[in-house]
């Protein structure tokens, strides 16, 4: 671990003085770039130590997730650096150079797993089951939140340009967040409650990272910051409790299932229905919408005849 840990030290920065260089001509930091090395470093340290970065996996490794764990680990520096450069007023460091030390970074990072790696390179593991009422719900619930944020920041919510970026740049990041959270298919993993909703506290970190960094991009004020943060805490709180509720419905029904006898196993925590009812699908998934479920309704409604 401690020799990946001083590899990617290196290389981070290596890119940062590649990115200096390219900019200022020089590998000396100065002007404050200095200060903005400490940031940069320390935004990479504590995000790669939340995402697990460095953890020891087995041989035979899902190749997918380590390039999540990756990802995820990349936008929280983006999150964590953001608020570092507002915090220490370093707002005057060219944005050229931030974004090109990210992004030299995580490109020869990224390449050099998939490299390494280009034997277990597969998308069959990748789920494909979503649910489109959880998309509607997330996507109306931070479209409201997001109409506030532009409000709040101009004043109005006339889409001139400005206006425009800002509500594409958060909506990006909420569905970049929401997407590396797995929000749009809540039968992802094992239904453990803290299980279930760390998918989502995972989005919620994720969205409130790339909207800080959004909004330095966007160069706006510290004030301006504090107002984002609120909107989305509120966006998050939200879903939280509505995604809550959600889950012990589904685990009252659950239980309801139980009673009338069907076995409570199955992959992820589902139910399966194969040995009560062949003719069905293959398994009832605990989701917003699923085939499974109609069908589940259907034998329900002839239990209680």
């Amino acid at each position: 671990m401690l020799r990946k840990i001083i590899n990617n030290f290196i290389l981070y920065s290596f890119s940062f003085l590649v990115a200096l260089y390219l900019h200022k001509g020089t590998i000396l930091p100065n002007e404050g770039y200095d200060l903005y090395y400490a940031a940069f470093i320390i935004s990479w340290a504590i995000s790669g130590l939340l995402a697990r970065k460095y953890k020891e996996v087995k041989k035979d490794f899902w190749l997918l997730s380590k390039l999540e764990t990756y990802v995820v680990s990349f936008f929280l520096m983006l999150g964590i650096l953001a608020f570092i450069i507002y915090k220490f007023n370093l707002t005057e460091v060219s944005r050229t150079v931030i974004l090109s030390s990210l992004i030299i970074s995580f490109s020869i990072e990224v390449s050099c797993l998939l490299y390494k790696n280009k034997n277990k390179i597969s998308i069959k593991y990748i789920n494909h089951i979503y649910s489109t009422k959880s998309f509607t719900f997330e996507v109306l619930l931070f479209g409201i939140i997001n109409l506030y944020l532009i409000y709040k920041l101009a004043g109005s919510i006339s889409f001139n340009i400005s206006n425009l970026l800002l509500f594409i740049s958060f909506y990006l990041s909420w569905f970049v967040g929401s997407f590396l959270g797995h929000q749009f298919h809540p039968a992802y993993r094992k239904k453990v409650y803290w299980t279930f909703i760390w998918q989502y506290i995972k989005a919620y970190l994720i969205i409130l990272a790339l909207v800080a960094f959004s909004a330095f991009i966007n160069r706006l004020e510290m004030y301006e910051l504090v107002t984002i943060l609120y909107g989305i805490t509120t966006y998050s709180l939200l879903s939280f409790m509505a995604i809550s509720f959600y889950y012990y419905i589904k685990k009252y029904r659950l239980s309801v299932l139980n009673i009338v006898g069907f076995p409570e196993k199955g992959e992820s925590g589902d139910i399966l229905l194969t040995e009560k009812f062949p003719d069905m699908n293959n398994h009832y998934r605990s989701s917003f919408n699923t085939n499974d479920s109609e069908l589940l309704n259907l034998q329900l409604k002839k239990l209680s005849l």
